[in-house]
């Protein structure tokens, strides 16, 4: 027999998916929130027939039947049918067995494991007592009116399991969704106490109330997959009465709407140009879906040679296809057609037939400011036979020489990278270590007199330890465990360590722990704490960045950073600073006096990374967070000067991606890395852009992009 599936989706259990997923509201199987919906019900055998009212409106007629008998019909005038109504009780019992009934709607009936659309009856009682939050965060109960759901509840061809799933599928195309009127606005998740409900608004809008509807027209709409193309239904849902304990709706078919369906497909490029590792996304000129059971995959042919790209996602009439390819293979002189084949697309079904797409080629124009790779090869001496290593930036170390640190299994491992041959290592020295072996670098710092600072993490045994490396004796020299600190930054004065970490201590409540390890002579380490009442820090390579943040509900304002240089806050903390973790000293090091350089900010944005040269600073700060409708869609990337006058700013479209880092090159040189995960069928696939500019102007030189490791 057929259990309950999940109706959650499984990408937004993994961090991929959308705040809005799975069935889109609560449900036990979603939240375990509120009670089981009526099609669950219906499904485990909790509903009698006489609670279960049919309607069934096509080009032919509209009928309404319960318990096998036909208690009305109209036959169809021109393609349209008159309305009928029905009235449900609410779900107000605590017995989850329990229920005023359904209504089930359907262009023909053929059983719960069918297309259909579901009607109940909700409000705030029994298992339904359930609450939700307004714009200013006060809970109200849930009010009375209906949901319907969109159900696609067929079987696999061995009647074994859902052909749908909600755990797998997505919007729009899954087994059980919420045909929510509120679609169309961001939504909060509800988490374990609320139910999900659109952001910013003051009233619950993800039910049908009195003089609402549904309609082949608008958006959501009663159409299957979001598309009249292919999931046309006419049906027309209108909630009549509502509020009270019980409520009415209205049921009509029309095919007024229904699309004449062209074999013609169109697709059009949203981007003027593209790199190595991008998404290409383009508009089709009639709402589409991928063609799953052909299995087509998108070319790319590029100077002659055809390159597969086998992951094409479809939504409504955006075709997203990602471009992962070496950099070696496009250049910007690369000349460069896309090609769907003939078969990958549905455009329509009409007359029980699917009408396929035929092949379309688009010609497209490889971005001339693409950076030029002068060698693209791995490192000699870095593989690893038994783990998967983890590997530190590049570092720029006192002696004048670039390292990069990799962990894994028992030893750490120093490469010098040669600098008159980058692509090669002129040295690369192995450190054992214990304990189950480091299998991740955390952060690595270069210190004086050819040493380093390494945190690494143990898989097997784990723990965070920071190292004290001796490069020219091999050998770690000291050690401390760093497990109890939390969201840390460090930074390096002489061979000391300068640690920020969350304070989560009860005197004083709240802020930043500072610390200050020092080595002993005799290999073990001294640590002295303070504090600082700000929670926010960026490290950058001499200083300490804390930012000053106010917060009103939605609102986020960053008032100002204050720049500490790790030279000052080693010498403040080694004269205040008490042995006790838990207990730091407790006086704020917040006055500005203590400050190198103050930014006065005031913007409603946060601080997500920084970098610092000998003449200024680079920083990127998040999207607008004055509530969640009032996005830019744009980070923003400031160029400030030591005195913290700014020099440039320059917004940085998202894109669905994520700015992970900005770095200073030797040269002033800005760049700015950038990221994008993709759930694919094969996994997890990362897309990594690093954008070059000048460091006065903040106009873009060039862009490197490559598919990121996983």
């Amino acid at each position: 027999m057929l259990g309950l599936p999940d109706y959650y989706s499984a990408r937004s259990q993994t961090g991929q998916g959308s705040d809005h997923s799975g069935i889109l509201t609560f449900d036990m199987m979603m939240q375990n929130m509120g009670d089981h919906n009526g099609y669950s019900k219906w499904l485990v055998g909790w509903l009698p027939e006489e609670k279960i009212t049919r309607i069934v409106a096509n080009e032919d007629g509209i009928s309404v039947t319960r318990n096998g008998e036909v208690l009305e019909h109209h036959d169809a005038v021109d393609g349209d049918t008159p309305s009928v109504d029905a009235t449900l009780g609410a779900y107000a019992d605590d017995d989850a067995s329990e229920t005023e009934g359904i209504v089930v709607v359907s262009n023909q009936d053929t059983g719960m494991f069918s297309s259909l659309y579901l009607v109940e009856y909700d409000r705030y009682a029994g298992n339904q007592s359930v609450r939700y939050l307004d714009a200013a965060l006060a809970e109200h109960e849930l009010p009375s009116g209906f949901r319907v759901f969109r159900v696609r509840g067929e079987l696999t061809d061995d009647g074994s399991d859902y052909a749908n799933s909600n755990l797998y599928g997505t919007v729009h195309s899954q087994l059980i969704e919420l045909v929510d009127p509120d679609m169309d606005k961001a939504h909060t998740t509800g988490g374990i106490d609320y139910a999900p409900s659109a952001v910013g608004e003051n009233t619950y809008g993800c039910m049908l109330f009195e003089e609402s509807a549904i309609t082949p027209q608008g958006y959501p709409s009663t159409n299957f997959f979001e598309n009249a193309s292919i999931g046309f239904t006419g049906l027309t849902i209108a909630a009549k009465d509502t509020g009270g304990e019980t409520g009415t709706i209205s049921v009509s078919y029309s095919d007024d709407s229904k699309p004449e369906i062209s074999g013609e497909l169109a697709l059009t490029p949203t981007f003027e140009s593209f790199s190595n590792a991008s998404v290409l996304t383009l508009r089709a000129s009639t709402p589409i879906l991928k063609a799953t059971e052909e299995m087509q995959q998108a070319q790319l042919v590029i100077d002659g040679s055809t390159y597969m790209l086998p992951f094409t996602t479809v939504k409504g009439d955006t075709v997203s296809t990602e471009c992962l390819l070496d950099p070696e293979a496009l250049s910007p002189s690369s000349r460069c057609e896309l090609v769907y084949p003939a078969g990958m697309f549905v455009l329509g079904k009409t007359g029980g037939e699917t009408l396929l797409s035929p092949e379309v080629r688009i010609p497209l124009q490889a971005d001339s400011s693409m950076a030029k790779i002068a060698s693209a090869d791995l490192y000699a001496n870095t593989a690893y036979e038994s783990t998967t290593p983890s590997v530190s930036g590049v570092l720029s170390c006192p002696d004048g020489n670039l390292r990069f640190v990799q962990a894994g299994g028992d030893k750490l491992t120093v490469h010098t990278i040669d600098q008159n041959n980058p692509g090669h290592l002129s040295s690369s020295t192995s450190i054992p270590v214990s304990e189950g072996g480091m299998d991740e670098v955390v952060k690595a710092l270069p210190l004086e007199n050819n040493h380093m600072f390494v945190v690494a993490r143990s898989a097997g045994y784990p723990s965070t330890t920071g190292l004290w490396i001796d490069l020219e004796a091999k050998a770690v020299t000291s050690k401390i465990n760093l497990s109890g600190m939390d969201f840390w930054a460090f930074g390096a004065r002489g061979s000391e360590i300068v640690v920020a970490s969350r304070h989560y201590g009860d005197n004083p409540v709240g802020g930043t722990t500072l610390s200050l390890l020092s080595q002993n002579e005799d290999g073990s380490v001294s640590a002295k704490h303070a504090w600082t009442s700000s929670a926010e820090f960026i490290a950058t390579q001499n200083h300490l960045l804390f930012s000053q943040i106010s917060r009103e509900g939605y609102a986020v304002e960053t008032e100002s950073i204050a720049a500490f240089s790790f030279d000052d806050l080693a010498r403040h903390i080694a004269s205040v600073g008490t042995e006790d973790f838990e207990n730091p000293f407790p006086e704020d090091m917040r006055p500005e006096e203590y400050a190198d350089t103050v930014f006065y900010i005031n913007m409603q944005r946060v601080l997500l990374s920084a970098a610092e040269s000998s003449d200024g600073y680079a920083m990127v700060f998040s999207d607008i967070l004055q509530d969640e409708e009032s996005s830019s869609g744009s980070e923003l990337l400031i160029s400030f000067g030591n005195d913290a006058t700014k020099r440039a700013e320059v917004q940085l479209p998202l894109d669905n991606s994520s700015n992970s880092g900005v770095s200073i090159g030797r040269n002033g040189c800005v760049a700015v890395r950038s990221s994008i995960s993709i759930g694919t069928a094969q996994g997890t696939q990362g897309l990594a852009k690093t954008v070059f500019y000048d460091s006065e102007t903040l106009e873009a030189k060039s862009r490197l992009s490559r598919q990121r490791p996983q």
